[in-house]
């Protein structure tokens, strides 16, 4: 169902991991955090040539797009600060003081505000990107992993490894309004799926453990390959799409009965992903090779690709 097309070649200045990333919709332009050359690369999905390098992001971590002003946003763990970059042309607008180590950050399009959860200080805060102003700060129950934004309560919903449960803020002060206990061991990526209301965690017990608001529990835990990391929800394909580190792989995931019905070997340590969800391109990170893997959803899946 997932069609490679080919692949990216990356900088290599030493091998190593690349942590989370993200497409600018409008362009197709790709950005990874390139953890271990301490900087941002730069791509175009559609032509799949490497832009540029961008350097100054040092321990890259999370890494969003924000559709409405057009920016990315990068979390530089190393140096406790936040980079706004404009999606179309890389360039670095501001840089934003977060620290001490700034990990998961989540983008809240209605107020244009971004949260950003610290594995350090075990706090998350809601930051203006236009002002570099921090609004608000809470300490949540743990050590934060990836979060999400829902548009259904207006709130983010904050994975905390240990113990297992999902934190939920509002979106508006950072009050915490719910938290949802999992029955498995380290929630790591997350995601939300609006249409169907339910939240999906992935485990470092290699579960993916489904949240159904509707009953208020756990409907469904899915038996994986391994650890996964990070996830990407595709609406218009009910899919989902884990990247699996050991033994290295991408699984699959339908999202109406939440089995696998995909598996695709990838290689050892790579744990990333991004998706485009207009171009319907699934991008993973091979730090290996040191280079990112282009696939496509094919139209024999029954998803649109126009």
């Amino acid at each position: 169902m997932l069609r490679l097309i080919g692949y990216v070649d990356l900088p290599r200045p030493e091998s190593g991991p690349f942590d989370h990333a993200a497409v600018c919709l409008t362009t197709g332009q790709v950005f990874v955090a390139h953890t271990a050359a301490d900087q941002l690369e730069q791509f175009d999905g559609v032509s799949r040539t490497h832009t540029r390098s961008i350097p100054g992001c040092v321990g890259g971590s999370g890494v969003l797009y924000a559709p409405e002003p057009e920016w990315i946003i990068a979390a530089s763990r190393g140096s406790g600060q936040l980079l706004v970059l404009d999606a179309h042309t890389g360039v670095v607008l501001r840089t934003i003081t977060v620290g001490p180590r700034p990990n998961g950050v989540v983008w809240d399009p209605l107020r244009q505000r971004v949260l950003v959860a610290d594995v350090e200080a075990f706090e998350a805060r809601c930051v203006d990107p236009r002002t570099g102003d921090t609004l608000n700060t809470v300490t949540l129950a743990g050590r934060p992993r990836w979060g999400v934004y829902d548009n259904t309560r207006d709130c983010y919903w904050v994975n905390i490894r240990e113990p297992a449960l999902v934190q939920g803020l509002s979106a508006r002060d950072l009050t915490p309004v719910a938290t949802l206990p999992l029955s498995a061991h380290g929630p790591h990526g997350l995601a939300f799926d609006p249409l169907k209301d339910r939240l999906m965690a992935a485990c470092d017990d290699a579960q993916l453990v489904v949240w159904a608001f509707a009953d208020q529990s756990i409907m469904v835990k899915t038996p994986l390959e391994g650890p996964p990391d990070v996830i990407w929800l595709n609406e218009r394909g009910n899919r989902l799409y884990m990247a699996i580190g050991q033994p290295g792989c991408v699984q699959v995931v339908e999202t109406a009965s939440y089995t696998v019905i995909e598996t695709i070997a990838t290689e050892p340590g790579a744990t990333t992903l991004a998706f485009d969800t207009k171009r319907q391109r699934l991008y993973v990170f091979l730090p290996v090779s040191g280079r990112a893997a282009v696939y496509e959803e094919m139209a024999s899946s029954g998803i649109s690709l126009t």
